[in-house]
């Protein structure tokens, strides 16, 4: 199933708090052309993407938590999600995170994908946790985890991967269990806070 919004369309369900779809039938949110969207009042979702264009924004404010799932959004599109706490399973393809789009408030992620993009910047304030996840840094990008106490894996999971001259800095991070690096080109990663592995 999906929602197409284009076009300077809108499309409002400000009362739906939930998404439970099935993986085989993922839900796709799709908004692009200046088409909005009024999901308000959603509060998870399950198997679902959300997908935004340089000429779109969508608005979570309940959102809390999200498995199973991705956010896509074009660099200069915007994805607000002020209240989001937990992801699971998410993959996450973002051009620039602290600004047009944000995740202030995300305390935790496991079993996902970061990818972040060539001259991308995230700022994720609120991560303190970074669980069986794969990292992907690219030349000139930036991942700041200013609370980002554990990156640790305890299944087998992608590296921490950055090459040229991307960066990850946090100053707080003290576990790093099985954490695999893949470090290359003159990319920076500093965990000034590590004592033990």
């Amino acid at each position: 199933p999906y929602f197409v919004v284009n076009n300077g369309g809108h499309l409002a369900l400000p009362a739906l708090q939930q998404i439970l779809t099935e993986s085989v039938n993922r839900l796709s949110i799709f908004l692009a052309s200046g088409g909005t969207m009024d999901l308000s009042g959603l509060e998870s979702a399950v198997d679902t993407t959300f997908d935004v264009d340089a000429t779109t924004a969508l608005s979570l404010p309940s959102l809390s938590s999200t498995t199973d799932g991705a956010f896509n959004v074009a660099s200069g599109g915007g994805l607000t999600a002020p209240s989001l706490l937990n992801v699971a399973r998410m993959t996450f393809s973002l051009t620039d995170v602290g600004s047009l789009v944000s995740f202030d408030a995300l305390e935790s992620i496991d079993e996902s994908t970061i990818l972040v993009p060539e001259g991308g910047t995230w700022q994720l304030p609120a991560l303190t946790s970074l669980i069986n996840s794969g990292v992907t840094i690219s030349n000139g990008a930036t991942l700041n985890a200013p609370a980002l106490l554990t990156y640790s894996n305890s299944t087998i999971a992608p590296p921490l991967r950055v090459s040229g001259t991307g960066t990850m800095t946090a100053p707080l991070l003290v576990d790093i269990t099985n954490l695999l690096f893949d470090i290359r080109g003159g990319a920076q990663v500093t965990f000034p806070s590590v004592t033990g592995y």
